[in-house]
């Protein structure tokens, strides 16, 4: 399993994100040994004729080289299964843009039952023991805490 840090800005939610939290990251998404993401995300998904509303949700992508920066968590398949499920119980919940105004505004915004990609991926972690990241994290806070703890978060090194 990995947790993934997305490097480019899509939209002006991830230029204001990277600005005020201070770092190169405007997202963040934890992957399973399949290739299946899961996080939450405030875009829109085209599907069928009505589209996915935004929220919480699993998802196939591709790692595009220079876009992400990686790291690796060693787990049991049944650790990683708990944690699956535990996502699979939240996947379709609403985008909390409360809880990233929050960041703008310097205030603990909070949206209940609704989930941003830093809070939900950490809270992911923290419920199952793998490390206890604070309660409200962004992007790039959680990448901070994962470099200065290797020992748990191993940084993937692309291949050239």
């Amino acid at each position: 399993m990995e947790v993934i840090c997305h490097k480019k800005c899509r939209d002006w939610l991830g230029f204001l994100i990277k600005l005020f939290t201070r770092g190169p990251y405007s997202h963040t998404e934890l992957r399973f040994s399949d290739g299946r993401c899961f996080s939450a995300s405030w875009v829109k998904e085209k599907r069928g004729l009505f589209g996915v509303r935004a929220g919480t949700r699993f998802k196939k992508i591709e790692l595009k080289p220079g876009r992400w920066d990686r790291w690796k968590i060693v787990l049991s398949p049944e650790e990683e299964f708990k944690i699956r499920a535990w996502c699979a119980q939240r996947a379709g919940r609403p985008y909390d843009i409360l809880g990233i105004l929050g960041f703008v505004l310097r205030k603990d915004l909070d949206a209940p039952f609704a989930w941003y990609c830093s809070e939900i991926c950490s809270r992911a972690l923290t419920v199952f023991g793998i490390f206890r990241f604070p309660h409200k994290i962004s992007p790039n806070g959680m990448a901070r805490i994962m470099r200065a703890h290797p020992n748990i978060f191993q940084p993937v090194i692309e291949s050239e």
